[in-house]
């Protein structure tokens, strides 16, 4: 292998280290961005679920309205 192709190689190589790095952090940071949304969206679900309980009860459709 002559001296310049080897050189090429390296450089190539050292390219793909840091795009492979790059790309590690990437995924890192949407793996937290998804782990802070998955917190919230819990918060949110809680938060639902205790209005819901709050709300009166709907009327069923057995009952007879007020103004028969």
């Amino acid at each position: 292998m002559d001296e310049n192709r080897l050189e090429q190689i390296e450089i190539k190589l050292a390219y793909q280290d840091q795009a492979l790095q790059d790309l590690s952090d990437v995924v890192y940071r949407q793996e937290k961005a998804l782990e802070h949304l998955q917190a919230r969206l819990g918060v949110v679900t809680e938060r639902i679920g205790e209005l819901l309980e709050t709300l009166p009860e709907a009327p069923t459709d057995d009952e007879t309205p007020p103004h028969y």
